[in-house]
């Protein structure tokens, strides 16, 4: 249950979904084989049923599968409904569905969304610079969502649309004495090939490498 907003509603309804769980004998000794096993030995140190159960529910389910495995566990044990219960608070958070809209709203993520990111303090106002390069027409409208989209996370934001591969050369070297505070996003919605993107009309030799836009 490693997903912020399953695990949001876990924690919300965390003490009434523990309050008829039974730790008995036959689902203590099932919890010998889960992964978080090891934490027993101190489980077993607490005073009272209600703090053990505190322990083994709020640690037992952070992954996944050890979720998925404790509820097999309540089943085994003849605990059925919990067992259901939590199998649907370990359930993936819900697609967002398709929209058309170019004004998206952006919710603040409370935890890192994955094991392997790294975390970067910004909080300058305004964040940094954002420049969208457009040169297909058809994008413009998804490049007015990534500017609503970046304009929430408090970055300046500038679209260019339409412009050569000299011209977004040109808007990248003005870029690179600009301030930007704690960050700078470039962003390019076109065509391109061979590790290369292709300037408005693709138009032979316009053309640059992405490894030039880096540098």
């Amino acid at each position: 249950m490693e997903q912020e907003g399953p695990r949001i509603k876990f924690n919300k309804e965390f003490s009434e979904f523990i309050k008829d769980i039974d730790l008995s004998e036959t689902f203590m000794q099932l919890l010998e084989r889960h992964p978080c096993a090891y934490m027993l030995p101190d489980i077993k140190n607490f005073d009272t049923d209600s703090e053990r159960k505190i322990r083994i529910f709020s640690e037992f389910t952070r992954e996944r599968e050890h979720c998925n495995v404790l509820a097999n566990m309540l089943q085994q044990s003849g605990q059925v409904c919990a067992a259901d219960q939590l199998r649907t608070f370990n359930k993936s958070e819900t697609v967002i569905d398709y929209t058309d809209e170019v004004e998206l709203s952006v919710t603040p993520a409370i935890t890192l969304r994955s094991g392997t990111t790294r975390c970067y303090t910004m909080d300058s106002t305004p964040r940094g610079m954002a420049l969208i390069f457009i040169t297909v027409d058809e994008l413009m409208k998804e490049g007015k969502r990534f500017e609503c989209i970046f304009n929430q996370l408090h970055f300046n934001v500038t679209i260019h649309a339409n412009k050569t591969c000299q011209q977004i050369s040109e808007i990248l070297d003005e870029a690179v004495d600009a301030e930007h505070n704690d960050t700078f996003i470039m962003m390019f919605m076109g065509h391109g090939f061979d590790e290369k993107i292709q300037g408005w009309g693709r138009h032979e030799g316009d053309d640059m490498f992405i490894r030039d836009i880096v540098d």
